[in-house]
């Protein structure tokens, strides 16, 4: 059986505490996260995932799109939420998630490679009963090459208390995108409508995600063809972050390229490339 490469969203959550659990309470713990379990695949499945396997109590899921995985996850931490509201702090079973959109390999039903790793290595890193947006920084994982920035969800807005320094609380900024035009770096000059559509989709994708406010196509297109700063893109359209990049074809090779920017610090978030038939 042949393999496939694809870019997909992984899914990785697993029980917060359960050896503690377990010895305090055996078969109530066990009944307790099957409960857990039957109801985050419900919640996975209806909200547009797929269910690949269970490994005692953790759940690998991959989703169409990180839209629908934040929802779904967002969902899930409020039910248990819900349903641990007159429970003890030392009794309550909570899970810990962890999402990366990455290129993976799929085989049997399955799959594998540095994209499902690190999923679970950010499972390892989150909060447990995570909902709130936090920036966690560059974090170090084990068998992973490079750092990689981490997003935490935690429990409520109180948690991000302020910083020594005095800055203000992360939870009171809210994350806003522009996303320019991206280039097109193919000799052929038709291939701009494709460029300038891969920038819309871009945009259109992430508006749907209504926690982030994303500029409009026709503020970020009056860049096109232009070399400007990002600080300048943002300072101008009044966002935080700028994603950029490019799209190259060659014969029937495409190759698009992407990175997200801090304006701020003008430090790269995130950066990849993506080499296609």
């Amino acid at each position: 059986m042949s393999t496939t490469r694809k870019l997909i969203t992984i899914f990785y959550a697993d029980m917060a505490g359960y050896s503690r659990l377990t010895g305090q309470d055996e078969e109530g713990t066990h009944r307790r996260v099957m409960e857990l379990l039957d109801a985050a695949t419900e919640t996975i499945r209806s909200t547009g995932g797929t269910v690949l396997r269970y490994a005692g109590d953790a759940i690998l899921a991959t989703f169409p799109s990180v839209v629908q995985a934040i929802d779904s996850s967002v969902e899930i931490q409020n039910n248990i939420g819900e349903s641990n509201a007159d429970v003890p702090e030392d009794d309550k079973v909570q899970i810990r998630i962890g999402i990366n959109l990455g290129d993976v390999i799929e085989d049997r039903g399955e799959v594998y490679g540095d994209g499902v790793n690190l999923a679970a290595r950010l499972e390892s890193a989150a909060r447990p009963a995570g909902i709130d947006f936090k920036d966690g920084g560059d974090t170090s994982f084990k068998n992973i090459k490079r750092p990689i920035h981490v997003w935490h969800w935690p429990e409520k807005p109180d948690d991000v208390k302020e910083a020594e320094t005095g800055a203000a609380p992360v939870a009171t900024v809210q994350p806003s995108i522009a996303v320019l035009p991206f280039m097109n770096m193919s000799d052929d000059p038709d291939q701009e409508y494709f460029s300038d559509g891969l920038t819309e989709d871009i945009i259109t994708a992430l508006s749907q995600w209504r926690s982030i406010p994303v500029i409009t196509r026709h503020s970020v297109f009056t860049y096109k063809g232009q070399s400007v700063r990002v600080q300048q893109v943002a300072e101008e359209l009044g966002v935080q972050y700028v994603l950029e990049g490019s799209v190259r074809k060659a014969g029937t090779r495409l190759r698009i390229t992407g990175q997200l920017i801090d304006a701020h610090s003008g430090h790269h978030v995130w950066a990849e490339k993506f080499d296609r038939q």
